[in-house]
């Protein structure tokens, strides 16, 4: 086997592992200390296939104590290791921010058709409102996009209100 093809075959095993771990790691659940031990474990475990053929490429090539050698060899396995990392992880973050930017307007526009709809049926829909907000205060205390959902109901239950007003006052 070529030197060539050799590290190609351990940058691939680097690209596969990282990616792998990645994706692993980040599906890990549970407590901090799970958390935490786990995802050394599923690290340790990722890299063992490299360590492997880092070996078996540096064995092939007979006892050597050139340092060189060794350090082009761990770096043909670490470097795309790292690379697939931060692309998973650039890639992840991506989708986690296009899905939250998404879901706000998915919400409005849900919130418009469920109020269209009641108006339409000449249900009242302030108390359901009212009630989605508390249940929202309770269930998402801490979620960042509790405060953008609070205003969007708040505004529509004075909405609401102003408009029932109105219609009483007109009868």
């Amino acid at each position: 086997m070529s030197h060539l093809s050799q590290y190609a075959l351990i940058a691939v095993a680097g690209l596969i592992t990282g990616f792998a771990a990645y994706r692993i790691s980040a599906s890990v659940r549970g407590s901090v200390t799970r958390h935490f031990v786990l995802r050394y474990l599923i690290e340790g475990i990722a890299i063992l296939p490299g360590v492997a053929l880092m070996g078996f490429v540096l064995g092939q090539r007979g006892a050597s104590g050139n340092l060189f050698d060794f350090v082009r060899v761990f770096g043909v396995f670490f470097v795309p290791h790292a690379a697939a990392r931060i692309g998973a992880h650039t890639a992840l973050t991506s989708r986690r921010v296009r899905r939250e930017n998404t879901l706000p307007a998915a919400a409005h526009e849900f919130l418009a058709a469920y109020l269209a709809h009641n108006d339409r049926q000449r249900i009242d829909s302030l108390p359901d409102l009212q009630a989605a907000s508390a249940a929202l205060q309770e269930a998402h205390a801490g979620h960042p996009l509790l405060a953008v959902a609070l205003d969007k109901l708040a505004a529509e239950t004075a909405r609401l209100k102003l408009a029932a007003r109105r219609a009483s006052t007109r009868r």
